[in-house]
């Protein structure tokens, strides 16, 4: 039974286990998918993040699946994105709604594809329950958090320009730094913009993934651009601040090649606080 729009909850945290069945084609080939993973919910914040493992379609073993969605305002649905990787960077959309008389349960269909050479499409459903304590302390976390990036220095080196932005701007909503203690992981998505000669050029989204090893992140970063291809990535480095690891200090660099701008390589600082 799909939830009375006033019973999902409008200022509360949830978190669900979820599973993914799904199908891809590639190369002439149809594959099941199946995987599991966790749906945290931030009511008050507006967000739903979903992380997990599946089997992989093209290539043998275990690859990831996420998405990041936005909740209705009013009703009992959310829509967002979705991405899965294998042999490359599935991209696509994610449509859900909550279920059961309390918002107990979650059910959605995300679609993807990569480039015209591969599609991918299922379902992912779950239950879970309300999240009402807090972790208090890093050495043994307990629940899983979101962390909202406060501000970002980035430096920029391209073919005849140099630059760092002086001013320390908010990241957006999008890039949230979603920490999952229970699996020791970091993640989150930035989308970059940079000025060529008065032009702006669409870099792409940059994912941020990373380890969580005592307190602190170490991990890599891949940019993927609007035609579905891969950049080869960079590094990340992080570390939990403040007694209950409130915070997230993080150094990263991305690197790869645009047509517009040739080679590149950027370095960059995000400060992350708890929700």
């Amino acid at each position: 039974m799909v939830s009375p729009d006033a019973a999902v909850p409008r200022s509360r945290n949830a978190e669900y286990q979820v599973d993914l069945i799904g199908l891809e084609s590639a190369f002439g080939r149809v594959t099941p998918l199946a995987g599991s993973g966790t749906m945290q919910a931030d009511f008050a914040k507006g967000v739903v993040v979903t992380n997990g493992t599946m089997n992989q379609g093209i290539q043998a073993g275990q690859t990831t699946f996420s998405s990041e969605a936005k909740p209705a305002s009013t009703g009992n649905g959310f829509s967002g994105t979705f991405r899965a990787e294998d042999f490359g960077t599935f991209t696509g959309t994610l449509n859900g709604s909550f279920f059961g008389p309390a918002a107990q349960e979650v059910g959605a269909a995300f679609s993807a594809t990569q480039g015209d050479r591969a599609v991918m499409a299922g379902t992912i459903i779950g239950r879970g329950a309300a999240v009402t304590a807090v972790n208090q302390s890093i050495v043994a976390p307990t629940l899983n958090e979101f962390f909202t990036n406060d501000a970002v220095r980035l430096t920029a080196s391209l073919p005849g320009y140099d630059g760092m932005n002086n001013t320390l701007d908010a990241f957006s909503e999008r890039s949230k730094f979603n920490v999952d203690f229970g699996a020791a992981t970091m993640s989150a998505d930035l989308a970059i913009q940079v000025r060529n000669a008065g032009a702006v050029v669409d870099m792409g989204i940059s994912h941020f993934r990373g380890g969580i090893y005592a307190t602190t992140i170490d991990g890599g970063t891949t940019t993927v651009d609007r035609g579905g291809n891969i950049a080869p990535g960079g590094a990340l480095k992080g570390q939990f601040f403040g007694p209950r690891a409130e915070e997230i200090g993080a150094v990263f660099t991305l690197e790869g090649y645009k047509a517009e701008l040739g080679a590149y390589a950027m370095q960059g600082v995000a400060i992350a606080k708890r929700d």
